[in-house]
């Protein structure tokens, strides 16, 4: 099985650390003077690093007022042209109370007045510091998010391998393995014309296991034939001690789902029922709507087995999480039957 790539996590930018607006803001408010020192007179020359020290410190306030405030807009979802309109109006309410008491201070120790036209001037230099601010923290966060985004991918790509993996073990089960050879030699001692059939069926159940690559998701249509398949051996085995019915929207089967994720609720219903002709096994499989699919079971109590491995339910629903959706799988049960509703994905690409 592949290991997920370790990411060191250093190489996240975290924009809540003060390195990153400290050398911005320092490094915007120098050129704003810099650019301006020979038009300055000797008193303004004098007091510069103190209007420096003053105007780097507003936008370092500035990074992490905005920093809160984007993190609080997306927390509740809010939309774009209202995020944007909330962060001008913020922005230039704290650059007015900035420029009103940059010029008390610089009044004060300068004992002079400044015209208007020179406030204004500084009022959009300092609204330009904003901007720039705000920009890199995009370019930042942006980053950030294409990183998380290729450790989810790493991580999703793990988990498909392990689907895989625990997959075959499953179907290799000593117990599986040995039911089905013993089906198939009675089969072919009695030389019954189905034979090749179900010999086919139980090498495509194993070559699609194998051959499903780094697949997230496929289409219902995909795993609906891949079931059936299952069916099929089963029918061999228990012959007419279950009944299966499947209803489905034809024009909408090529929504997504993760890969074998019916086929494990179907498997359950096998695993966990006790299944004979005098207690006949209904399975039903129901397209509820083009984003849900229900799979149903009556219950047939069986004596407790070792279970294999904890995956099953919880894989199925840990897929779903990978692929970014919530309540992906919901069960109910009671004492007569067991009920588990799958959400159905949009397909996002012409190929499905």
């Amino acid at each position: 099985m592949s290991r997920m790539k370790n990411r060191n996590p250093g190489s996240y930018y975290s924009l809540s650390h003060w390195k990153y607006p400290a050398i911005l803001a320092l490094s915007l408010s120098a050129i704003n003077f810099l650019s301006t020192l020979p038009f300055r007179d000797s008193i303004v020359t004098a007091n510069l690093f103190g209007a420096w020290f003053i105007a780097s410190s507003f936008l370092v306030l500035m990074w992490y007022v905005n920093l809160a405030l984007s993190n609080r807009l997306q927390r509740k979802n809010t939309q774009s042209f209202w995020r944007i309109f909330i962060t001008v109006g913020i922005n230039l309410f704290f650059l007015a109370v900035f420029v009103f008491i940059a010029y008390l201070i610089m009044s004060s120790v300068l004992e002079r007045n400044f015209s208007i036209e020179r406030i204004v001037v500084q009022s959009i230099k300092s609204a330009l510091g904003i901007a720039t601010m705000i920009f890199f923290q995009y370019v930042f966060s942006n980053q950030n998010r294409v990183q998380m985004l290729q450790l989810q991918n790493e991580k999703l790509k793990s988990e498909n391998t392990r689907v895989q993996y625990e997959m075959l073990l499953r179907q290799v089960h000593p117990h599986f393995l040995f039911n089905s050879l013993s089906v198939l030699h009675s089969m072919a001692d009695s030389n019954q014309p189905e034979t090749g059939n179900y010999i086919l069926s139980l090498s495509g159940l194993f070559r699609e296991i194998l051959d499903i690559g780094d697949k997230e998701t496929r289409t219902l249509r995909e795993e609906l034939a891949f079931t059936e398949n299952y069916l099929n051996l089963m029918r061999y085995r228990f012959e007419d001690a279950f009944s299966v019915d499947i209803r489905t929207i034809p024009l909408e089967e090529n929504r997504l789902l993760p890969v074998f994720s019916l086929h494990l609720l179907v498997e359950n219903c096998f695993r966990h029922n006790a299944v004979s002709k005098s207690n006949l096994l209904r399975i039903e499989i129901v397209q509820q709507s083009t984003e849900e699919l229900i799979v149903r079971n009556n219950r047939v109590p069986k004596e407790p087995e070792a279970v294999l491995s904890g995956f099953g339910l919880s894989g199925i629903t840990e897929r779903y999480r990978l692929l970014g959706v919530e309540n992906g799988l919901v069960v109910i049960e009671n004492d007569t039957e067991f009920v588990a509703s799958l959400k159905l994905l949009p397909c996002e690409n012409s190929d499905c």
